[in-house]
Formats: structure tokens, C-alpha cells, sequence
């Protein structure tokens, strides 16, 4: 009896010690420093419906919770974090990534910015043809200026499109029609007077719902909504360029899911096909664009939740170095997240950041942290240079890792690249596996620290239950062996752009087609961990290391989806992504406009 006793003891210690720790780790593992490419795909359910509610209910909320939940990080190798973290035992860990600049690259950004300052970038516009599929923040501008309508009619027709586009695409989760046509009529009185702010001088503008809005009710894509007080910095920057806030558009709960569906608002949907995911989590404002309701809308970034949208939805999207932008968020800081604008072209895109970068914010949290005379100035010299001599980094083992479709477009993109003088360098990024990993690690500590309180108390989705109480099983030996990995991903990939004197790095934006929306998950949405983690495969590393990365549109699939090239840059070098975007845009006649689209400046633009 007692020899049974003792080694039921020692089985139950063995299995608290695979499923409620750590796997252990002997410091012998090598496999975990192997360069080749790897990325296996996730092990975890595909759940919808009903079977989602109750796989949610045991995980998060169960007696089991903690082991059921530690089955599923231990049986997708998260210890190799820990494992590669051993191997590096001097590097220290980094929570946020700075790249401190020399003093001497420091005044090179101030020149590029002197060139060409963002500030009159917004006054003067940048293009001087319309886009063969959108409406431009240009054309509204020339509309205006030619006298061919004032804001408020348009905004008529905006407000009236987007009543009647609401029940389809669910994009907007707060929308009110009296406060568009009260700055409209401003915006009247500005170009009555020949006093206009910008070129986005009664052009619309929406902004994703975690961002303070005055007025609108701010749901950080949950159930419970408060009523802002203040405007975000970024929604100040955009007010004082005449812009017209049209509202706060809908996004997954927290932004927990780059799927793009929000069980709570019931959508959105993409206006290519309501079969389809629209991409997130800054969805509602991709498919606002993509309809043709706002040339630009403003996303955050913390897992693609820029460049995915922009991808899934055919427009241009951009995430900034980390810190570039200046933002506030009512919870904790966030080490992955970046914003950045969602647009139709790459002239709006820029335009956009020309608004959000333009002006310094020196008691910004990121400025202290960057020290001295905060980071370095934003430029964008060269925008119309074209690509001539600039150098491409391309990990063919990495980037043909994707559907037969995608890298078809791919390769078809990046021969027009060379066709315009651009050179293509052959490079390698090690260890994207571990590095994956590590995100994932950070993103859900993060969030599931967001979540501290409402995880307790609130009525939250499904899904986001499961995301934020695996976030809260991972351990601190974890989390600090990520921050290392972090550190080393930083190191890499900062000697990868220096060693072979790169100017960007060309990805795919996600190397599958646009997903389908699941049957029977109108009401709960979906927890499909191996989905996300594949449309992950290209975007990690500019949340985890903070590096800009953009997203452009080059190709429909057969079923006319959009398909999405990723640009990703070294920090502070958005100017150069600009570049080689406008040169693809400008070779990309094809683009197409979605089923679902609302047709702004027809009647207007007749005469241009």
C-alpha cells in the first residue's frame, strides 16, 4: 500500500510539473539554436457555436482552467523561449524596443524632414492624378477648391451612405449624424472664407474604437461603452487639419483577434464579400475605407491589426516605429503596439502620416524614454524618386512558405520592383520560430494584464476568455526569456539591415487567402488559434522588435479577394516603405473597387 501510495505521489508531482509548470529544460537542447527555416503550424481546437462556449467556460473559468490551459502552451513548445533565453545568458532583456540613433543619423532624419516637411505635406497635397478605383483625399480637396460642392453636401451624401451601409457591413460602432453635419458646415465656412486648414479640410476621417473620441461612446470593442471627454492626440492632430470625424468604427474585443469579427457589434464585414473576414482587429476601419465612406482611418497595430485589415480589405496600411506616433491609452502601455493609418492609396496613407508624425510630443511617454531630444524627426524625402538602387531583402525560404496564388503575385511584384532598378539581396532571418513565439508570449501577457480587472467582472466573448487566461498561466521565467529573445531579435535584426545595406525587407502580408467566416459563429465569433497564428507568419516581428512595416495591395485571388505585399523597414525609416509603395501603387493599375461601395464624389467629380 505504501509503494502505491508513494508512486501515485510521484505521478501526480510529475503531471503538476508537465501541465501546471514549466517543462523543464537540461541546457542541452541544441536544436532549439538550428538557422534553418521553420514554422510549424499551432496545435490547438477550431471552435465556434456552442462548442466554443463551453471549451471557453472550461479553460477560463473551470476548476481545470490552469491545466487545461498549461496542456495547451506546453504542447505547443513555448518552452523552446526558455530553452534558446538559456543559451544568451549575458543578453539582457528588453520590455520596450528604442533604437537610440547616433547624433550624426539623428541630423540625416532632420534634413530628409527639412526637404520635404510633413507639416506643408498636408497643406500642399501630394498627387496630381485620381486613383483608378478610390477616391482620394486629393479629390475631395480638388472637388472643394474647383467649387464643384461644399463639404456639407457631401457629407450629406456620407452620412445618408453610411446610415444605409450599417446594417450590412457593421463598421462603425458610433456614429453621430448631427455632429458630422456641425463640422461640415465649419468646414463650409472655412472655404467660403478661402481660409481652408489642409487639404483634409472637410474630408472624412474615422478612428478605431480605442481611441478617445469627445462625445462618442468608447467600447475598446466590448460590451460596455463610456462617453469620451477628451480627444486622443491623434484625433486632435487630425480635427486641427479640417478633417471631419465621422465616428469610432468597430473592432474585436480589446483587439485580441486579427480575424477581424466582433461578436458583440456583430461584425464588421469586408465589402468585397460578407463571406469573408475583413481582417482585424482594426476592422471597422478597413471596411469604411474599403466601401468608400473615408479615404483614411486610423488603426492600432499590436499583431497586424494595421496591415492585416489592409491586406484582407485591398487598401494601404501602415504601422509606425514604436513611439513614432503619440497616443494615450486609458490602460497599460502596450510594448507591441504601434499606429498608424488605414487608407485607400499611398498618397492618403501618407498624408495621414504626415498628420500623426508630423509634431514632436515631448512629454509623450515614449519621448522620456527615448531621452535627450526625443527620436528622430519623421521625413519623407524621396517619395517620388522611385526605387532605383535600393536594396530588397528577400528570404526565399521564408516568403515561398505561402499559397500558390500569393506568391504568385509576389513574385510578380518583385520583378517589377527590379524592372525599376531596385536589387534584390538573398538574405536569412534565423531562429523566426522561437522569435514567433516570443510575440505571442508578450501580446498575450499584455493583454491578459489589460484585461486584470474586466477578465473578473465583465461579460466577455468567448475567445478573448481563452486568449487572456493563457496570457495569465504563463509564467515570469517565460515572460523574461521572451524579453531576452526580444533583445536578440533586435540585435539581428538591426545587423541584418546593416550588414547588407538594406533598404527594406519584402514579405507577403499573410501567405493565405482571405479566410472565411465559419458557419454558426454569428453569435460567439470563432477561436481558431492556428488560423491566427499563420496569418501572424510575416507580421511578428515588427510588433515585437518595433520596426514600421507596410501593408500594399497587389492582386486579387480567384474569387476577387484582395492580396496584400508587406514592406518592412528598419526603425525611423518609414520615407523608404513611402517609396517603394508609391512605385508598386503606381504599376498596380488593376485595383478594383468591392461589391459594396458608396460612390462619394460621382456626381462631383464630373468636370475634374
Amino acid at each position: 500500500m505504501m509503494k502505491f501510495v508513494i508512486v501515485l505521489v510521484g505521478v501526480l508531482i510529475g503531471l503538476h510539473s508537465y501541465f501546471l509548470c514549466e517543462i523543464p529544460i537540461t541546457g542541452e537542447e541544441t536544436s532549439v539554436l538550428d538557422e534553418g527555416y521553420s514554422y510549424e503550424p499551432l496545435k490547438a481546437p477550431i471552435l465556434t457555436g456552442n462548442l466554443l462556449h463551453v471549451v471557453s467556460w472550461l479553460i477560463s473559468e473551470s476548476p481545470l482552467r490552469y491545466l487545461l490551459a498549461r496542456i495547451l502552451l506546453n504542447d505547443n513548445k513555448i518552452h523552446l523561449v526558455r530553452s534558446f533565453a538559456s543559451h544568451f545568458p549575458h543578453l539582457p532583456p528588453m520590455y520596450y524596443p528604442i533604437d537610440r540613433v547616433s547624433a550624426e543619423t539623428w541630423n540625416t532624419h532632420q534634413k530628409g524632414a527639412d526637404e520635404w516637411p510633413l507639416k506643408q505635406l498636408v497643406k500642399i497635397g501630394v498627387s496630381s492624378k485620381r486613383s483608378n478605383a478610390f477616391y482620394t483625399v486629393m479629390d475631395y480637396h480638388r472637388v472643394y477648391e474647383a467649387g464643384l460642392a461644399i463639404p456639407s453636401a457631401v457629407m450629406a451624401g456620407v452620412v445618408r451612405a453610411s446610415k444605409e451601409l450599417q446594417p450590412q457591413l457593421k463598421m462603425f460602432s458610433s456614429f453621430m449624424e448631427e455632429d458630422v453635419m456641425v463640422q461640415a458646415r465649419l468646414s463650409d465656412a472655412r472655404w467660403a472664407a478661402g481660409k481652408p486648414l489642409s487639404v483634409l479640410d472637410g474630408v472624412p476621417v474615422a478612428f478605431k474604437d480605442m481611441i478617445n473620441v469627445k462625445g462618442h461612446l468608447i467600447y475598446d470593442g466590448g460590451l460596455d461603452g463610456s462617453r469620451s471627454e477628451v480627444d486622443d492626440t491623434i484625433v486632435e492632430r487630425f480635427r486641427a487639419a479640417g478633417a471631419i470625424v465621422l465616428g469610432v468604427t468597430v473592432m474585436t474585443e480589446g483587439g485580441v483577434s486579427p480575424l477581424g469579427y466582433s461578436a458583440h457589434f456583430k461584425g464588421p464585414f469586408n465589402p468585397y464579400s460578407l463571406e469573408h473576414y475583413t481582417g482585424g482587429s482594426s476592422s471597422g476601419s478597413a471596411s469604411v475605407v474599403a466601401s468608400g465612406i473615408a479615404p483614411i482611418a486610423i488603426g492600432f497595430d499590436g499583431g497586424g491589426s494595421i496591415r492585416i485589415p489592409a491586406s484582407m480589405s485591398g487598401l494601404v496600411g501602415i504601422a509606425c516605429t514604436g513611439g513614432r506616433i503619440p497616443f494615450e491609452f486609458e490602460g497599460p502601455v502596450i510594448s507591441v503596439v504601434k499606429a498608424g493609418p488605414i487608407a485607400a492609396t499611398t498618397d492618403d496613407a501618407l498624408i495621414g502620416y504626415a498628420v500623426m508624425a508630423a509634431q514632436p510630443q515631448p512629454d509623450h511617454f515614449y519621448s522620456q524614454l527615448y531621452g535627450a531630444g526625443g527620436p528622430p524627426p519623421a521625413r519623407v524625402d524621396g517619395y517620388v524618386d522611385g526605387v532605383k538602387g535600393m536594396r530588397v531583402g528577400v528570404y526565399w525560404d521564408y516568403v515561398m512558405d505561402s499559397d500558390t496564388v500569393i506568391s504568385h503575385h509576389y513574385l510578380k511584384t518583385l520583378d517589377i520592383l527590379k524592372s525599376k532598378g531596385a536589387v534584390v539581396v538573398n538574405i536569412t532571418i534565423p531562429h523566426l520560430k522561437v522569435i514567433s513565439l516570443s510575440h505571442a508570449m508578450k501580446i498575450m501577457s499584455e493583454f491578459s494584464l489589460c484585461f486584470d480587472k474586466k477578465f473578473y467582472s465583465s461579460n466577455l466573448e468567448p475567445n478573448t476568455k481563452i486568449t487572456v487566461l493563457l496570457g495569465k498561466t504563463l509564467t515570469a521565467n517565460e515572460v523574461i526569456a521572451a524579453d531576452r529573445v526580444r533583445r536578440y531579435a533586435f540585435d539581428m535584426m538591426k545587423g541584418l539591415f546593416k550588414d547588407h545595406q538594406l533598404d527594406l525587407i519584402l514579405t507577403p502580408t499573410i501567405p493565405l487567402k482571405v479566410p472565411r467566416l465559419p458557419a454558426h459563429s454569428e453569435d460567439s465569433g470563432e477561436n481558431n488559434n492556428p488560423l491566427v497564428y499563420q496569418l501572424l507568419k510575416y507580421i511578428f516581428m515588427a510588433n515585437l522588435i518595433g520596426v514600421p512595416a507596410m501593408s500594399v495591395p497587389i492582386g486579387y485571388d480567384e474569387d476577387g479577394m484582395p492580396i496584400g505585399l508587406q514592406l518592412l523597414g528598419d526603425h525611423w525609416n518609414e520615407h523608404k516603405l513611402f517609396r517603394a509603395a508609391r512605385t508598386i501603387e503606381t504599376e498596380f493599375t488593376e485595383r478594383k473597387r468591392p461589391p459594396i461601395f458608396f460612390d462619394a464624389l460621382g456626381e462631383f467629380t464630373i468636370n475634374l
